[in-house]
């Protein structure tokens, strides 16, 4: 992977999450919500202990870089900037089944 198409992913990454804070808030907290205060919507948690293992909080900024990285492997000729929160959604829920 090179890095432009890293930066494209971070950056989309960081569209998901704020995608992903608004709609857990009611609409007059989601609009109040932008990209320069979504550090502080954020559990400052940011890994989790399971079983042993040590694992990314979901929808964390490494969770949702991860799950995008699997997406573009499963739908190569899919731009990264088409994918929305459902698809990371969709990719979540896949594992669990």
């Amino acid at each position: 992977m090179n890095r432009r198409l890293s930066k494209r992913i971070r950056n989309h990454a960081a569209d998901i999450q704020l995608d992903w804070v608004k709609s857990l808030l009611p609409d007059g907290e989601a609009a109040k919500v932008n990209p320069s205060n979504l550090i502080d919507m954020l559990p400052k948690q940011t890994h989790v202990w399971g079983l042993g293992i040590k694992y990314n909080s979901v929808f964390g900024i490494r969770h949702v870089t991860k799950k995008l990285k699997q997406l573009l492997r499963l739908f190569p000729n899919k731009a990264v900037e088409d994918f929305t929160l459902d698809d990371v959604n969709w990719k979540i829920q896949q594992r669990r089944i």
